[in-house]
């Protein structure tokens, strides 16, 4: 899934991946593949994965699962997943996924009283790329940015609600 901008994603702690490996030929019996994990992620802390993986008798696929582990916040990550050859010593393939931070989102602005038709700008911080919505949409500069600016005719209480698209993470609330 490319979320951001960056090809190829998973975000900790969101839906996982699935990788198809693929076999050019069947075979009467199982075929195990093994794989080797590089990059800056870290296998077990960033991300799970299996080391190997059984392609069963008659079939060309398996799929394997990956999955972003959520952990403290500590910057993009990557993960180099190589397939190793089952007929030969060395690499057949491999593949660069990209691991981002799980998403958050939070209202900063303390409950606020401002006098009628005065202005003020709720503020927000956020993860990088996230969609936003507000509700309810009265007297709001804006329905869909991090930080709009109200100007309220009477007491109103503001909902955001924070997305990361194509991310398959929940979306937050506050």
């Amino acid at each position: 899934t490319t979320i951001t901008g960056v090809p190829h994603t998973i975000v900790k702690g969101c839906v996982p991946t699935d990788l198809n490996i693929l076999c050019g030929h069947t075979s009467g019996a199982p075929q195990t593949v093994h794989f080797l994990f590089g990059g800056t992620g870290i296998h077990g802390i960033d991300y799970s994965a299996p080391d190997s993986a059984t392609i069963n008798p008659g079939d060309t696929s398996v799929l394997i699962t990956i999955a972003g582990l959520p952990t403290v916040p500590s910057g993009a990550k990557t993960i180099t997943v190589y397939l190793l050859s089952p007929f030969s010593c060395g690499i057949a393939d491999s593949v660069v996924l990209n691991i981002l931070d799980s998403p958050s989102a939070y209202i900063i602005t303390p409950d606020t009283t401002i006098c009628a038709g005065a202005s003020f700008q709720i503020r927000t911080t956020g993860t990088s790329g996230l969609t936003y919505n507000w509700t309810p949409p009265l007297w709001l500069s804006s329905t869909t940015v991090m930080q709009p600016i109200s100007t309220p005719a009477v007491s109103v209480i503001y909902s955001m609600t924070a997305t990361l698209v194509n991310s398959g993470c929940p979306a937050m609330t506050d």
